[in-house]
């Protein structure tokens, strides 16, 4: 049973994925994008309401004190709602962001282990035929190997099965399909 080949493919795999992650968004370009995200939307065009409110309150000369004190404290709780809504998103925007990146060092990590293990065998097979190993050490080899295909197969299995890009996809929801920038595209 050759290991090797199913290895080589995947690491052809996960540099293809590499290249496609080169065009990444980075994290304050991620949180550029907090503003375009439906809770903070809402948030401001509450503000804008709570706004509008006051000053027409504020204009109407039959208006009581207690109505002005209400636009007011509206107000207030608008500005901090969106305040709410804007490290709410943030805070979103960077959990996910950090998953990719943890997602990409575990990949890279399987890749180095996959790599060490290949070569692990190449140096247990010298040996054996150089008469200082034994059978057992190529079979322990063998099944690292095997172990660090694995690795890398079930990285790529779980990037494949979820969304390739969480972080784009949290940041397109919050946009219009015909305003999608070409770099949220998968």
């Amino acid at each position: 049973m050759n290991l090797a080949r199913p290895f080589f493919v995947l690491a052809a795999a996960f540099a293809v994925s590499a290249t496609l992650s080169a065009h990444a968004l980075t994290l304050p370009e991620a949180l550029g994008s907090v503003s375009t995200r439906s809770s903070v939307v809402n948030a401001e065009a509450e503000l804008q309401n709570a706004q509008t409110n006051l000053g027409r309150v504020e204009r109407d000369p039959l208006a009581v004190r207690s109505d002005l004190v209400q636009a007011e404290q509206r107000l207030a709780l608008a500005e901090s709602s969106l305040e709410q809504a804007r490290y709410a998103a943030q805070r979103e925007l960077t959990t996910a962001y950090t998953g990719v990146l943890q997602a990409n060092a575990q990949a890279e990590l399987a890749e180095r282990s996959a790599s060490l293990s290949r070569r692990s065998l190449r140096v247990a097979t010298i040996r054996l035929e150089n008469g200082s190993a034994t059978q057992l050490d190529l079979q322990d080899a063998r099944a690292g190997l095997a172990h660090g295909v694995l690795l890398v197969r079930g990285m790529a299995a779980r990037t494949h099965a979820r969304d390739p890009c969480p972080l784009a996809y949290l940041v397109e929801q919050a946009l219009p399909p015909s305003g999608t920038p070409s770099f949220f595209s998968r």
